[in-house]
């Protein structure tokens, strides 16, 4: 610093000009000067002339006065001050304090001292002023003063808020101390901030002309730079694809937080790093310290506090170049869906001034939507990237990948149960369908099914295979067919065959196993069950039974049975025909029984050889007495056979024939 003293010396214009002086004579300032000091602001002389005179008595008589000789003395006034700019940066006790560092919307301190170096009191005012456009918040800055005396010691101490103005009365050899706790608004990482502190001297001020070119205002710049944590934060997947339909899988995730170095980055304190898990993870194990490596003198607190669905700790020092890496597992969390490519995000939060500001909190995230003063960062400083790419840690960019995860998950649904005639048409065939449905969350290609028949009914076949009812009948590959489509996820399709019957027996029963047989790609392929469908062949079903009528009164002594009993010549045999239609009406295929008739052709069974038909027995009665639908016709001399003309018989519904024969005495 080189100085630049301005000093006034107020001499006695009379007593310059009886020494041959002029008046207003000073040393010229520096024409470049770098200290911020006045200077000789002139001379000026007050001079004091002292002259002292003795009264007197001799004996009573007074005496006349005398007077001494004069004695002057010249004092010479000097105004002048000084303001230096006192932080700790390239050159000190300057005009400029440099090379000062602030966070976004954080304060700045600037130091000054002013004083009066003259040997008159004066009265000093001064005003800051924001030369950077705005990037200070004066209203929300303040100044600490303290003043004090020629020796040193403080004889004041108080605080200005607000817009730092004022002004200081100092007695001559007085200083003040000006600290500025300057706030800054709106700046950005590498922004530069000026502010001009100036002080006025009114003395000087008062001065029309003063000497030399000496001024009443002197100026010190402060000027800061915008300085912050540069945090890179990289979340990969270090493990492969993730199946959520089995209860074993997990994910492996590394985190990367790095305090990139350069530019206008800071060392960072007192950082939360936390990671909550997507909807449908949970941790597998709590995180511990020792699933954290630090490098560059990086440290962490003591604690690490842990949910299922994540964590969160504290890094108490995340240096430049500093960084730390996380690594943990997840597991699917069985209560709540897992979203296919669900993004795991890490959030880093520091209060840039640890508190001192309410409003530079800075929350940079993976996840744009939790960013918080994410424009403390130039414009471009900081992007976000989810499409998979990892940041390289050297920009301040972020990035997490997408969890590449497998949940299929397929079912096969309608078993149906279908009843089919002895003999069918394409009216009477059944007609099955089988519904697969993709319940999972990918796509399905290249499925394939198989048809077991049961095998255990006779003469019923399965046939005419297609997909949708297109038309296209799918043919088997050693018993396996293959589906052409794409079955998309929440989409279905239907597997339609047809089984047939040809002099098939009332009573049997088709089983025909359907079992759906998924892709191995793109891995873990789901279990399904398969649909089992029933095919019942129904019609009429005859039953004959017999009862003994001894005394041939159309009373049997006992019950109607199929199995055989003794008769004695002369004694009566009832015969009852049931036949019912199987068809049920409560199941799928059911059919009413056209031009039924039930006969029984006594000749033909060998009945006549030993029995006579016992006139007028023949009835349509059930073995309960009521009778049942249709025309009965007794056997005749010329046509032995007994009938009973239906016609139709509803589903479930019976019919009987009923007679008696009598057994002949040879």
């Amino acid at each position: 610093m080189k100085s630049n003293t301005f000093n006034y010396s107020l001499l006695a214009v009379g007593v310059a000009t009886l020494m041959g002086l002029s008046t207003g004579a000073s040393a010229a300032p520096s024409s470049t000067p770098t200290a911020t000091e006045s200077g000789n602001a002139g001379t000026k002389s007050k001079t004091i002339r002292n002259v002292a005179t003795a009264s007197y008595s001799v004996g009573d008589q007074t005496q006349k006065p005398v007077s001494s000789n004069e004695v002057t003395v010249n004092i010479n006034e000097v105004i002048s001050f000084s303001l230096t700019a006192n932080n700790i940066d390239d050159v000190q006790n300057d005009d400029k304090n440099l090379n000062s560092t602030v966070v976004p919307e954080g304060f700045v301190t600037f130091k000054h001292t002013l004083t009066n170096t003259g040997n008159l009191d004066d009265t000093y005012s001064f005003a800051l002023t924001d030369s950077s456009g705005g990037k200070y918040n004066l209203a929300g800055s303040n100044a600490n003063v303290i003043i004090k005396d020629a020796a040193g010691v403080k004889k004041e101490e108080y605080t200005i808020n607000g817009i730092p103005s004022g002004s200081f009365p100092l007695l001559a050899g007085y200083s003040v101390e000006i600290t500025i706790n300057a706030k800054t608004t709106g700046n950005q990482g590498g922004s530069t901030q000026n502010l001009q502190l100036s002080v006025t001297s009114t003395k000087i001020a008062a001065i029309t002309s003063p000497a030399n070119g000496a001024t009443e205002t002197l100026t010190n710049t402060d000027q800061s730079s915008t300085v912050l944590p540069v945090f890179s934060i990289a979340k990969t997947i270090t493990s492969g694809t993730f199946n959520v339909n089995d209860s074993t899988a997990e994910v492996s995730y590394e985190v990367v937080v790095k305090n990139v170095a350069g530019g206008y980055s800071t060392d960072a304190t007192n950082v939360t790093i936390e990671d909550f898990l997507p909807d449908g993870l949970i941790m597998s194990a709590p995180l511990a310290a020792t699933n954290i490596t630090l490098d560059g003198n990086a440290t962490i607190g003591a604690t690490i506090t842990n949910t299922s669905k994540g964590f969160s700790f504290v890094a108490t020092s995340l240096p430049q170049d500093g960084k730390m890496t996380i690594k943990f597992k997840a597991k699917k969390d069985k209560d709540v869906p897992l979203a296919q490519n669900a993004l795991n995000h890490v959030t880093v939060t520091d209060d840039l001034d640890d508190g001192k500001t309410a409003t530079n909190t800075l929350v940079d995230s993976t996840d744009g939507s939790k960013e918080t003063n994410i424009n403390f960062y130039p414009t471009g400083d900081d992007t976000n990237i989810t499409n998979g790419t990892s940041v390289d840690g050297t920009d301040g960019n972020d990035s997490t990948q997408p969890l590449n995860s497998i949940q299929r998950s397929l079912t096969l649904t309608n078993p149906q149960t279908i009843q089919i005639p002895t003999t069918t048409n394409s009216t009477t065939q059944a007609n099955h369908s089988v519904t697969i449905t993709n319940t999972g969350r990918d796509s399905e290609t290249n499925l394939s099914f198989t048809l077991a028949k049961s095998d255990t009914a006779e003469n019923v076949s399965v046939s005419n295979v297609q997909i949708n009812g297109t038309g296209t009948v799918l043919t088997a590959d050693a018993g396996v067919y293959t589906i052409p489509d794409t079955l998309a996820a929440g989409a279905n399709l239907k597997i339609t065959y047809v089984v047939t019957s040809t002099d098939a027996e009332v009573g049997q029963k088709e089983e025909t196993t359907v079992t759906l047989v998924p892709s191995a790609t793109p891995g873990n392929p789901p279990t399904v069950n398969p649909v089992v469908d029933t095919t019942q062949v129904r019609g009429i079903e005859l039953a004959k039974t017999q009862a003994l009528d001894a005394n041939c009164d159309g009373n049997p002594e006992g019950s109607f049975v199929t199995t055989s009993f003794n008769v004695d010549a002369g004694q009566c045999v009832v015969y009852n025909i049931r036949a019912t239609n199987t068809f049920d009406s409560s199941v799928t295929g059911s059919y009413s029984i056209a031009s039924l008739v039930i006969s029984d052709d006594l000749v033909k069974n060998g009945v006549t050889t030993n029995a006579d038909y016992l006139t007028g027995s023949a009835n349509n009665k059930n073995i309960s007495g009521s009778p049942t639908t249709g025309s009965v016709t007794a056997p005749s001399a010329n046509n032995q056979v007994a009938s009973n003309t239906v016609g139709t018989l509803a589903p479930q519904a019976t019919a009987n024939l009923q007679f008696t024969v009598k057994i002949k005495q040879n």
